[in-house]
C-alpha cells in the first residue's frame, strides 16, 4: 500500500507499508509514482510505483492497469474534489493481484 500526496508548490510526501504473508509489515520510506492518464477527463489509466522500504532493502516495482473506473465528485465547504476509483490489475514480477487505485484532485471552480 502506497500513498503519495502533492501539495501546493509541488511539495510531495509519500509513505505506506509492504505486506508479505508470514512476515511483519515493512514501512515504506518513499514512493516514486508515474501515472498515465486517458480519456476526456484525464483519469489515471496506467501506474508504475517504485516502493522504497524503510531501512534499505530491495526496491519493489509495481505496475497497475485500470480495468474499470468510477469517477465521483465530492462537494464540501466550497471545495470540489474529483475522486477517481479504479479497479486495477496490479503486477509485481510474475505475480498478479487485483485491487483499487484512487486519485483525488481538488478542482478549480469544479472543473
Amino acid at each position: 500500500m502506497g500513498l503519495v500526496a502533492e501539495r501546493k508548490g509541488g511539495k510531495e510526501s509519500s509513505h505506506g507499508y509492504i505486506f508479505q504473508k508470514g512476515q511483519p509489515n515493512t514501512s515504506i520510506e518513499r514512493v516514486e509514482l508515474e501515472s498515465e492518464f486517458a480519456g476526456e477527463q484525464k483519469l489515471h489509466d496506467k501506474i508504475r510505483a517504485r516502493l522504497h522500504p524503510a531501512g534499505g532493502g530491495a526496491v519493489l516495482e509495481v505496475t497497475g492497469r485500470v480495468l474499470s473506473m468510477v469517477p465521483c465528485r465530492n462537494h464540501r465547504a466550497g471545495w470540489v474534489t474529483r475522486v477517481a476509483e479504479g479497479m486495477t490489475e496490479w503486477r509485481l514480477d510474475d505475480r498478479v493481484g487485483y485491487g483499487m487505485s484512487e486519485y483525488l484532485d481538488h478542482l478549480h471552480k469544479g472543473e
